[in-house]
């Protein structure tokens, strides 16, 4: 029974689930603990740190979104150019 991979991988996750755990419930208790101290500190100090974390999100939304917007305008552009070349050949320019 502890010779197959599957008691091995459980119990090699064992040590990483604890400390997940362990982390969580410490930073929870210090978490009541400060904002029984000072709950708007710590309420405003959780809305920076969630804007923080989302700013990689926004700015690569902003990115993709002038990728998106600079493919557009080229394929636009090359459109033109070819429209423009085609009238000037069909009317002898």
């Amino acid at each position: 029974m502890y010779d197959s991979y599957i008691s091995f991988s459980l119990s090699l996750r064992m040590p990483t689930g604890c400390v997940i755990v362990s982390s969580i419930s410490l930073m929870a208790f210090l978490l009541l603990i400060a904002f029984d101290a000072s709950p708007l500190c710590v309420l405003v100090i959780g809305v920076l740190m969630i804007l923080v974390m989302t700013m990689q999100f926004i700015v690569y939304g902003m990115h993709q979104f002038a990728v998106f917007a600079l493919h557009v305008w080229r394929a636009g552009a090359i459109s033109t150019v070819i429209s423009i070349k085609r009238f000037q050949v069909g009317h002898g320019g």
